[in-house]
């Protein structure tokens, strides 16, 4: 019998919940306590064909519900694996990430089984509509005894869907440190933005069910919308807020002037924040505190800073590291820097996956250190005097034209200083055999790309000016996260040059 922290336990938070009757999950105009929570994770751990300890691996793909959570705790309370895949994926991206994990079981609802069904068949998995009962296939299935809890996948920067096994234990470090860090106890209500298959919801998932505390589930179309989120946020006395950057601009465009006096706690992450749009955010949250948490989906968080209710400029900082976090700056040549407080960030923390899917891409990512595993960030940061760490740009943002290396993040951190421009994207284009850099710019009170060029030119070098501006009239082009999303601009971009 295995004595660490196992999948089965995070599913216990709710299985078990110390008030059965109070209101775990508000969904539209849905809710759901505890309860029945858990009797819907039942009912669909029942449907489940058996799982192993070789496969405890199932694939939920499913629009955002309350249904798509049951689904989740019933994969963990078996002792299984829940592997989240974003329901607006194409088939064509769905088919090879099916056919690579050969999953116990597909769950599926009435809106995703018409696009998920066929591939289900055509690979020989089994498949279970939590919107259709069916009968039980055994009528007990003990707790498998393996540590797996999740898979998520994440293109990262080459576009290509990367698999990331993640333990029970880790997530129970994790929510662990978030228990402690902002007491979520019962009585509060997080609203949550990201999609399932994002690792943010690890936080709004886990850590309220340990709490006791009530989620707000936000679905697709409400979180696309600064009037519902504010519905919302108003409607339903939201106490804790936790996404992106990208997506609390959604509030300040639907209404500068509003005011949710009820929030007491915003966390942001997933994304640099411009000190300019923090500076707005605080004034829509007047009792509120801020954070900046950084990590990634490898690693969770691991730095975290405090933010002071005070105008800033510039990139919000990182923070300092987490009290369970270790770290090291490399050089270039992946050795640790001595002198230098500036370098690639190296990370290591019980709340750092177990691995890629591929053998390959985890010997590009760890290293050993003093009999350690260290996680390569890819970050670029610098450690002030006070010890505090900042972010200045991804080892994969760095590009070079004419010899001279520009940092995009630079770039458009830059752009956005300006402080009549809600989002900037900076990318490379290869016309007639060469390469340029250009930009593309949403505001509603954009003005000339003249002075916008001027605006630049103080601040950075001619050779990392951008060649041509694109003027958008809608909010650029974002990925499933809620991200902009650097590679559907420039394409988009690229595709209009090529058809004028």
């Amino acid at each position: 019998m295995m004595s660490e922290f196992l999948p089965q336990h995070l599913a216990d938070w709710v299985m078990n919940a110390n008030d059965p009757l109070a209101t775990a999950v508000i969904c539209g105009d849905g809710s759901c306590s505890y309860q029945q929570l858990a009797d819907g994770a039942r009912s669909l751990a029942a449907a489940l064909p058996p799982l192993s300890a070789e496969n405890p691996r199932c694939v939920l793909i499913m629009k955002k519900s309350i249904a798509a959570l049951q689904a989740t705790l019933g994969v963990l309370s078996l002792g299984g694996c829940y592997v989240p895949l974003d329901a607006a994926y194409p088939a064509e991206r769905l088919r090879p990430i099916l056919a690579t994990l050969q999953p116990a079981a597909v769950v599926v609802d009435a809106q995703t089984e018409a696009v998920v069904g066929p591939l289900a068949t055509a690979l020989g998995l089994p498949m279970v509509n939590m919107d259709a009962p069916q009968s039980c296939w055994s009528e007990s299935k003990p707790p498998l005894q393996q540590p797996l809890a999740a898979i998520l996948h994440t293109s990262g920067s080459t576009g290509q869907p990367k698999s990331v096994h993640i333990g029970a234990a880790q997530i129970e470090a994790f929510t662990g440190w978030v228990a402690e860090a902002f007491t979520p106890a019962p009585g509060d209500r997080l609203l949550n933005h990201a999609p399932l298959a994002f690792d943010l919801t690890f936080l709004d998932l886990f850590a309220v069910f340990r709490s006791g505390a009530t989620l707000l589930l936000t679905r697709e179309n409400e979180a696309s919308s600064g009037a519902r989120l504010n519905q919302i946020c108003l409607d339903q006395q939201a106490t804790h807020w936790h996404s992106t950057p990208t997506s609390l601009r959604l509030l300040l465009a639907h209404d500068e002037q509003a005011r949710y006096p009820a929030m007491r706690t915003v966390l942001f992450a997933g994304e640099p924040m411009p000190g300019e749009l923090l500076t707005k955010l605080i004034a829509l949250f007047p009792n509120a505190e801020f954070y900046n948490i950084y990590g990634s989906s490898e690693t969770n968080d691991t730095f975290c800073y405090h933010c002071p209710k005070t105008p800033l400029s510039g990139t919000v900082p990182l923070g300092y590291p987490l009290a369970y976090t270790e770290w090291l700056l490399l050089d270039e040549h992946q050795q640790p820097v001595t002198d230098e407080r500036e370098g690639e960030l190296w990370v290591h923390c019980p709340t750092l996956m177990t691995g890629y899917g591929e053998e390959a891409l985890n010997r590009q990512v760890f290293r050993q250190f003093a009999g350690k595993r260290f996680f390569c960030t890819r970050d670029r940061v610098r450690i002030d005097g006070s010890g505090m760490f900042h972010f200045l740009g991804r080892s994969d943002w760095i590009v070079k034209l004419n010899g001279f290396r520009v940092d995009l993040l630079d770039v458009e951190q830059n752009a956005l200083r300006c402080g009549w421009l809600d989002e900037a994207v900076a990318f490379v284009t290869e016309r007639d055999g060469e390469r340029h850099l250009e930009m593309a710019v949403y505001g509603a009170a954009v003005q000339s790309m003249l002075q916008l060029r001027q605006h630049l030119a103080r601040y950075l070098p001619p050779y990392a000016l951008p060649r041509r501006y694109h003027v958008h009239s809608t909010p650029l082009a974002k990925n499933s996260n809620g991200k902009l999303c650097r590679r559907s601009v420039g394409m988009k971009v690229n595709q209009s040059f090529g058809q004028s």
